[in-house]
């Protein structure tokens, strides 16, 4: 055997071995890497799901509890509830009511009940029933917008969800209320479009009864009476958010969960962990499969191809042992585009550091507040001012408010950090719910937060808004204790006040200054007209 041969030989054999070796440890490291990243990526896809169902929710209601609360405003409803005699004809009255419930696509049954607990008129023309014992009934007689739990309805024996607003005269007294119900069907036909064969959507009520079930849409009936699967899963559910491993229905599961800040439902996702291990597996066989394939490519080119191979094995191995060892900061994407079996390796490295740059980026969140955090907040502001920048001709505004809390220090100082805690949690839930979903609310630091909204047409919205910063601030209370602070807001809109990030922060600072100079507990913009 001569040296030519010999070194072929050994170039052969080098670069076989040179191509099983990174493939051997991509797959080990894989096998327990990839439970990990799947694991991963169902409990992100999992809590986005939970977010998407719980804002469909939210605007749901939300949209009903506006036309509703029109309703209670009407002149003739609060006549007609506050003394039913008075009005010689019922059917203008169920007219106006079928008028108002015909504003909604759904038509789902409306009524007006008196401050007795007894119904006056329903929509449906079923008969009239006293609802005085009903907890929705209750906290409408108290003064409070309600969204009901599962209930059996009286009048047409179907589970049901209930709203209710209060309808008060002109000396502000509660005279009654205007209902309106929802079948279950309405959550089980939305949560259907969500489904996949491979998890379970559930919609509970406070009380840990089934809504909604992907799994069950046929027999919501008997799930509510019988089944008690996800009750017991709902109970160890103690934070507002999360996932956890849980057995469901007698499998091991991953399950995401959130509450619903309006209604108090919880939405729960579970994926069986047979599912979650099958995907390891076909991940794991299909990196088998292309390092099984490259070495057979590799054994049969490799004597004819010495030496245009020395690069790209010297890149490949470079870049295998770093995610070996796991150092993936400064991998780079493969430069080789050779139609042989070194381009397909430098495709598999790029779509594994690809899949692996994926799951690294997550939000930021305030932990105390559960609001987005200062470097969130400039990101997510930063992209907006860019956006609307990249626009030629600006149809719609963008407000930044700045809000501190006047007299915390002295509060935090008098009752204790704790009890500062609470404030801040309260305030920012409150300050939350003020705003649309995908506004971005954030915690600036201390008592400080910060508020960016866009696509405003108009400055009325920016002043509304500041008005009820001003008066939840005021009226903010802790067990029934107010919680003696106020707010001072600075306002800044583009493009008046600028469009580069600095001078707007800027213009609303200043804005903030000009309130606490002039005696706190209100709000100001330089360039509002």
């Amino acid at each position: 055997m001569g040296l030519s041969n010999s070194i072929r030989h050994k170039l052969f054999f080098l670069l076989i071995i040179m191509g099983a070796i990174p493939f051997t440890i991509v797959i080990i490291v894989s096998s327990f890497a990839t439970v990990s990243e799947w694991e991963q990526s169902i409990e992100h896809n999992g809590r986005l799901r939970n977010v998407l169902i719980s804002e469909h929710v939210t605007e749901l209601f939300e949209k009903n509890f506006y036309v509703m609360q029109t309703a209670a405003l009407n002149s003739d409803i609060i006549n007609y509830v506050g003394n039913p005699q008075s009005v010689p004809n019922d059917k203008e009255i169920l007219r106006l009511m079928k008028d108002i419930n015909s504003i909604f696509h759904v038509q789902n049954v409306m009524g007006l009940t008196a401050n007795n607990g007894m119904q006056l008129i329903r929509t449906d023309g079923e008969k009239l029933v006293d609802i005085s014992k009903r907890e929705h009934f209750i906290q409408a007689m108290r003064g409070n917008n309600f969204v009901s739990d599962v209930i059996l309805s009286m009048s047409t024996g179907k589970m049901i969800v209930v709203l209710t607003v209060p309808i008060k005269n002109g000396d502000n007294e509660i005279v009654g209320l205007v209902q309106r119900n929802f079948h279950l069907s309405a959550f089980q036909d939305f949560i259907a479009m969500q489904d996949n064969a491979e998890i379970s959507i559930i919609i509970l009520d406070r009380n840990g009864n089934v809504i909604a079930n992907s799994d069950n849409g046929d027999d919501l009936a008997k799930n509510f009476y019988e089944n008690d699967t996800y009750k017991s899963v709902a109970d160890k559910l103690y934070k507002w958010s999360g996932t956890v491993h849980e057995q469901v229905a007698g499998e091991d599961a991953l399950v995401s969960y959130s509450k619903n800040n309006l209604t108090g439902w919880t939405i729960i996702t579970v994926q069986p962990y047979k599912y979650i291990l099958n995907q390891v597996y076909s991940e794991i066989i299909k990196y088998a499969f292309i390092g099984f394939f490259m070495l057979l490519l590799i054994s049969g080119i490799a004597y004819f191809t010495s030496v245009r191979a020395t690069r790209p094995i010297i890149e490949i191995t470079k870049a295998a042992s770093q995610i070996a060892s796991g150092d993936v900061s400064n991998v780079e994407a493969l430069n080789i585009h050779s139609d042989d079996e070194f381009g397909e390796m430098a495709q598999a490295f790029n779509k594994m550091r690809t899949a692996r740059d994926n799951y690294r980026a997550e939000a930021s969140i305030d932990r105390l507040t559960k609001l987005y955090n200062k470097m969130t907040f400039e990101n997510v502001c930063q992209i907006k001012l860019r956006k609307l920048n990249d626009v030629e001709e600006r149809e719609n505004l963008l407000a930044l408010y700045i809000i501190d809390l006047d007299h915390f220090k002295e509060v935090n100082d008098t009752k204790g950090h704790q009890f500062g805690d609470i404030v801040l949690k309260e305030f920012s839930k409150k300050l939350r719910g003020c705003f649309r979903p995908y506004d971005c609310v954030a915690r600036f630091g201390g008592d400080e937060f910060v508020v960016v909204i866009d696509n405003l047409p108009n400055t009325e919205v920016i002043t509304r808004k500041a008005d009820i910063i001003n008066r939840l601030a005021r009226e903010l209370e802790i067990d029934g204790e107010n919680a003696k602070i106020s707010a001072s807001i600075g306002i800044a809109i583009v493009p008046q006040a600028g469009t580069d990030y600095e001078e707007v922060f800027k213009a609303a600072d200043n804005a903030l200054y000009y309130v606490k100079k002039n005696g706190r507990d209100g709000w100001h913009c330089d360039n509002l007209n």
